[in-house]
């Protein structure tokens, strides 16, 4: 018996001298995928034995080899490590004053307005301009009259608004199939031993015979107050049989309905800055759907400033 309870603590003793669980936290711009595999190239990874890593030496390399880190903190205690990270801020292009600059279109439309600060003017309300075109020059002629004069190089700066149309065609069926959940379920277990190589032990049941399903997968790693993680990870699946049955919708349901995707769409492809100024939809009814073809119209900031030589 007193064997046995020797054996015990010596086997959680020799467990706790390894890393079995690594969190990397604070990271947007940077995928964790990325990180893990550089800080394994370090000497980091599940199954480490602790004594051969440094915390400090993890956070340097962190530093030194991403640009994109502009701080680290490598912690482990008990048998878990936690990399927490705080990402630089993304640089924003921003042209100095002194550069000399043209504005451009970054967009085709419509001049709605144009307001400059700088520069000469080469386009006004009313205009239809195309992506690529000059609006603002940053070449001013002081003399214009005057074949051969100097030219002034300026940091031309505006902002110039335009019409933009965005044009929609797309289909609302009549029939449809939708997914429903028939109550019947399944429930499968998995097992998976850090410290034997991740070897997969499935637990007896869990079969099952749908043909469609949805299904969930959570992990549980067992451990000591949260500083203790264990080498053993435990895999819960729920299956949810599905099953596709077929109805319809009428004409108005189908023209709610592609109201409601109209009204998504600007949600998702339109940013605050975009003024939605009108919505022109025609609707055309078949045997079999609703076709809808229409234009959504904007105005919105197309300038954009690209530096220029003098040379």
């Amino acid at each position: 018996m007193m064997g046995g309870v020797l054996f015990f603590a010596l086997g959680l003793f020799v467990l706790s001298s390894f890393v079995w669980r690594i969190d990397i936290e604070g990271n947007e711009r940077l995928v964790s995928e990325t990180v893990s595999v550089f800080l394994e190239a370090q000497g980091l990874r599940v199954g480490a034995p602790k004594f051969r890593l440094s915390d400090r030496a993890l956070e340097h390399a962190l530093l030194t080899h991403f640009s994109d880190i502009s701080w680290a903190d490598v912690e482990t205690r008990g048998t878990r490590t936690t990399v927490r990270l705080t990402e630089t801020l993304p640089p924003q292009p921003v042209l100095n004053r002194q550069t000399p600059a043209h504005v451009v279109a970054s967009a085709d439309g419509v001049i709605t307005r144009v307001a400059a600060w700088g520069g000469a003017p080469m386009v006004a309300a009313g205009d239809v301009v195309q992506a690529g075109q000059l609006l603002v020059s940053g070449v001013v002629d002081l003399e214009p009259d005057t074949p051969g004069t100097p030219v002034l190089y300026v940091h031309a700066y505006a902002e110039v608004w335009a019409r933009r149309f965005y044009p929609m065609e797309f289909a609302v069926p009549f029939t449809y199939s939708k997914k429903i959940f028939t109550g019947q379920t399944a429930k499968s277990r998995a097992f998976r031993l850090l410290f034997l190589r991740n070897a997969h032990i499935n637990a007896p049941g869990g079969s099952h015979s749908f043909t469609t399903y949805d299904k969930i997968t959570t992990h549980h790693q067992p451990g000591v107050s949260g500083r203790y993680p264990l080498p053993v990870v435990l895999s819960v699946t729920h299956f949810y049989e599905t099953a596709y049955e077929t109805l319809t919708r009428t004409p108005d349901e189908a023209k709610a309905l592609a109201q409601q995707m109209i009204i998504g769409r600007i949600i998702r492809e339109f940013d605050f800055a975009a003024d939605v100024a009108e919505i022109r939809v025609d609707f055309h009814q078949t045997a079999d759907a609703l076709l809808v073809r229409g234009v959504i119209v904007t105005n919105e900031r197309i300038d954009r400033q690209v530096a220029i030589t003098t040379e």
